[in-house]
């Protein structure tokens, strides 16, 4: 999905600033992965942090969030990687049905990712 791929590459390009962490915080509190990923420290410290900080200036204190949120970030993935595989198949015989309707746009479908995601979740 799109907006993982661009967190983790904020991660690696940007700076650490309040917008990022409370992006990743926001995300993995919404996939629920918030408690089940990190720690009661790491929670903590992200917590702190933005609560006290714009920009993070210690390096030592950049390396330790920087794991964290690399963390939240494999933990992120990996749940939208399964979707994605018990989605896809899903979506190529949507895809295939609509197409015989005579719905030429559905023959996206089955390469759309979010489609692939939400029917792997079972929001469709």
């Amino acid at each position: 999905m799109a907006g993982l791929s661009q967190l983790s590459r904020d991660l690696q390009q940007r700076p650490l600033t309040y917008g990022l962490v409370l992006k990743f915080k926001l995300r993995s509190l919404r996939q629920g992965l918030w408690f089940r990923a990190l720690e009661c420290q790491e929670r903590g410290l992200l917590d702190a942090t933005l609560s006290w900080l714009n920009n993070i200036r210690s390096d030592r204190l950049k390396q330790i969030l920087t794991r964290i949120l690399a963390k939240l970030a494999k933990a992120m993935n990996s749940v939208l990687c399964r979707l994605r595989e018990r989605g896809g198949p899903m979506a190529v015989r949507t895809s295939e049905l609509a197409v015989r309707w005579e719905n030429q746009l559905a023959w996206n479908w089955r390469f759309d990712e979010s489609f692939q995601v939400c029917l792997g979740a079972g929001i469709l």
